[in-house]
């Protein structure tokens, strides 16, 4: 099985709720024996995040220093520092920014790549064999890296940096550094190999076929055609098999039973396979001369890797003022559609700068992390209806955020929890006469009032006749504010100049009993 990814340790209840806001990691539960305990830690993650002073961290993890480490990260008691103790990890800086600290010895990500023991985990591919931490040394020295690509998909590559190091050869596959492929090989120096979950087995086995067998089988069958067993998405069986579920469940492999009412090796294998599976290996029957019972098996290959986890579109307004929740998911996706994406975010991340909501619910389904930057909820759930979503595949959260106008008012100095509306001038095309009657009952209850998108230079009339309405209710005196990102005119209700006003400006408006505006900024 793969490797598992990062595990964070910490002996203080301090300690454990600063490691509580990194969301990517396990929370290992103290023992009583951590030097002997972290020997099984050591083998068992990529990364080891210490919630730890660094002068105990480099005392516990001296002794099980190896050939191939994992990285290690250090957080002080007060999570003020994050610092890269061993190893190259590209997480020291999301670490860093999770908990607003300054990283240390991160200068790991100088091609902008992550490192290539990361690469298929977001797609559930598995580590093969090869020099892994060679390799990752190549890669961060800027050496040039040849990638044979075979099977999975390529939509990895969509999350390189647009100068990178990388080769990817139409053949011959004999010069590759990285080879990403269902085949096993005989590796070099400096090569690795991942392996896509695309194999699906059709099994039949005969009465009383005892579970060793089957393994057997299994691993033969692979030998013969030169197959990884790491690449084995699941196995399709015609009938439920206890032993087989068991096989499956021990190896973190899908297992279909029932799947057609059949004993063909080869229509199951293809069946669960899905459209456009091919067969690689016809039906072969094995048995053993010492034990009773046999296995016919069938492999089929698909065209797309099995990922094997549930995947999650989360849905954020903007990126602006976000909040810690927000970060976590920015910095757990996989996939990241938005107009423009920060820097801090986009590492090893597939950016999709147009926003495309069918495809987005594409990724989630197939099980990727998907984070949508967009303000209209209402059209994704939309589409998912249209696809008959049953509300559990993806899952779909909408992610709370800091309101612009809520930010819009802490810039003025109050916060707008009650007696106040938000009326967008251009939020869709309401019937006519639909405008002027919200503005009018707005202004004649006396709240706040927050006016989003109010004209663009093609469409300045619900402005106009906004700010005429306005001033028909309330005193020419009412205080208004105009904020643009980080300008702000305070003025008057009968001195409001609408020259700086565009659709990305935000106008509060306020009311008689609430002057809650800064009039030291008035103009």
């Amino acid at each position: 099985m793969a490797q598992n990814q990062v595990v964070g340790i910490a002996v203080t209840a301090g300690g454990r709720q600063i490691l509580e806001q990194i969301p990517f990691l396990t929370i290992h539960d103290p023992v009583d024996d951590l030097k002997q305990e972290l020997g099984r830690l050591w083998q068992s993650y990529r990364t080891i995040v210490f919630c730890l002073p660094l002068e105990k961290v480099v005392r516990l993890i001296a002794p099980h220093l190896s050939e191939n480490p994992p990285a290690v990260i250090a957080i002080n008691a007060t999570a003020t520092h994050v610092i890269s103790v061993l190893g190259e990890s590209y997480l020291v800086p999301q670490i860093a920014d999770l908990l607003h600290a300054q990283p240390i010895g991160a200068d790991l990500t100088t091609t902008g790549i992550k490192p290539v023991d990361q690469w298929g985990v977001p797609w559930g591919w598995r580590l093969g064999t090869g020099d892994w931490q060679g390799i990752n040394q190549d890669l961060h020295q800027g050496a040039k890296i040849v990638v044979w690509q075979e099977t999975g998909s390529r939509l990895w590559q969509r999350a390189l940096p647009s100068q990178h190091n990388l080769i990817f050869p139409d053949s011959p596959e004999t010069e590759a550094q990285v080879f990403i492929s269902h085949r096993l090989r005989r590796l070099g120096d400096r090569q690795v190999q991942w392996h896509p979950r695309v194999l699906w087995l059709g099994l039949v086995c005969e009465p009383h076929t005892p579970p060793g067998l089957i393994v057997q089988a299994i691993q033969t069958a692979c030998q013969i055609h030169y197959l990884a067993e790491l690449a084995i998405a699941g196995i399709a069986t015609p009938d439920h098999n206890e032993h087989l579920g068991a096989i499956a469940h021990d190896r973190d492999w899908c297992y279909k039973a029932d799947l057609l009412p059949t004993s063909d090796a080869e229509a199951l294998a293809l069946k669960a396979g899905g459209t456009d599976a091919s067969l690689i290996a016809h039906s072969q029957v094995f048995h053993h001369s010492h034990q009773e019972g046999g296995v016919t098996i069938a492999i089929a290959i698909a065209p797309q890797e099995y990922i094997g986890q549930e995947g999650h579109l989360g849905i954020m307004a903007d990126l602006q003022n976000l909040t810690l929740q927000q970060r976590q998911y920015l910095i757990k996706a996989d996939v990241i559609m938005a107009t423009s994406v920060p820097d801090q975010f986009s590492l090893g991340k597939i950016i999709e700068t147009h926003i495309n909501y069918p495809q987005a619910i594409s990724l989630a389904q197939a099980g990727l992390r998907v984070v949508l930057v967009n303000d209209r909820a209402d059209l994704v759930f939309s589409h998912l209806l249209d696809r008959g979503w049953n509300g559990h595949h993806p899952l779909v959260e909408v992610i709370p955020a800091v309101s612009p106008i809520q930010s819009t008012a802490a810039k003025l100095g109050t916060v707008l929890q009650e007696n106040f509306c938000v009326i967008n001038l251009h939020g869709g095309e309401p019937p006519e006469g639909t405008l002027q009657r919200r503005v009018e009952a707005a202004a004649i209850s006396d709240l706040v009032i927050a006016i989003l998108e109010p004209c663009t230079p093609l469409r300045l009339t619900p402005l106009i006749l906004s700010l005429e309405i306005l001033r028909h209710y309330r005193s020419v005196t009412t205080p208004v504010a105009v904020v643009r990102q980080e300008q702000i005119i305070v003025s008057q209700l009968n001195q409001v100049d609408i020259k700086p006003i565009d659709r990305d400006t935000i106008i509060i408006v306020g009311n008689e009993s609430n002057q809650f505006l800064r009039y030291d900024r008035l103009q």
